[in-house]
């Protein structure tokens, strides 16, 4: 596996950033999205690939699958001259944009562990496997 500080200063800061195996598991949903899950899943700790491989296990079909709890700040500029209506709708539209980031992240994550199982014959891929 080639080296990648930046890299791994970026995962090893989702991880505490996350405050726990499930908030890390879920920020690194979302990266998985953006970044092939078999360049950083080597730097994930056990427990939260663990956690991630039975969440990921049967993924939604959909964003209309599944309920998103999240909490969201805005900027008053960010809405500057919209209507309430308009307002609605593009909270609406960045809800459901994060969502699908995460479920891609998750199909991705599902896919990786599919192609990666572990010694053990499970779909856990240790760290260097």
């Amino acid at each position: 596996m080639i080296s990648d500080p930046a890299l791994e200063r970026h995962v090893r800061d989702l991880i505490d950033i996350g405050g726990g195996p499930s908030g890390a598991a879920s920020f690194l949903f979302h990266e998985a999205a953006k970044i092939p899950p078999e360049r950083f899943m080597h730097l994930v700790p056990e427990e939260i690939q663990r956690l991630m491989r039975e969440q990921s296990a049967r993924p939604h079909a959909s964003i209309a699958d599944f309920d998103w709890i999240e909490g969201a700040n805005y900027r008053p500029e960010y809405f500057r001259g919209l209507t309430d209506a308009e307002i609605a709708r593009k909270i609406a539209d960045d809800k459901n944009m994060r969502k699908q980031r995460w479920l891609d992240g998750v199909w991705a994550v599902h896919r990786y562990f599919g192609s990666h199982p572990g010694s053990d014959g499970s779909n856990w891929a240790g760290p260097g496997q």
